[in-house]
């Protein structure tokens, strides 16, 4: 009986463990931690349970893809928009489309930004 109820615990602390080491790791933490700015492309929409907008951007030389919530102002194809990515996994990222790219701006840091620029958007 003894045995048994250490067994159950172990198991209850690995549970537990495995579980935060999750919410460590997921997509909204990382996208709020160690992040970087760039600019990114529109690819296009898709329609499912709900409308998504996909789009692209490169970080030190690697291109990422990624989509997010649409915006129905938002240009569908080859627009360019701010996107926020995480330094150490530049895959968890998302598109910010309050903040469009003005059409004379084309140098991006190839690590990106560490804040916001706040001179090259249209308003």
């Amino acid at each position: 009986m003894k045995l048994k109820l250490q067994s159950v615990l172990v198991y209850i602390c690995i549970l537990i463990s495995l579980l935060g080491l999750l919410y460590l790791l997921s997509d909204a933490v990382l996208i709020r931690t160690n992040t970087r700015y760039t600019v990114g492309e529109t690819l296009g929409r898709s329609y499912g349970r709900y409308a998504t907008m996909h789009f692209k951007y490169r970080v030190n030389g690697v291109e990422y893809t990624g989509a997010t919530g649409n915006n129905p102002t938002a240009q569908a194809a080859g627009g360019r928009y701010l996107v926020k990515f995480n330094v150490w996994l530049p895959s968890v990222s998302t598109m910010y489309f309050d903040y469009q790219l003005k059409d004379s701006t084309t140098a991006v840091p190839d690590s990106g930004w560490m804040t916001r620029p706040s001179d090259i958007w249209v308003k």
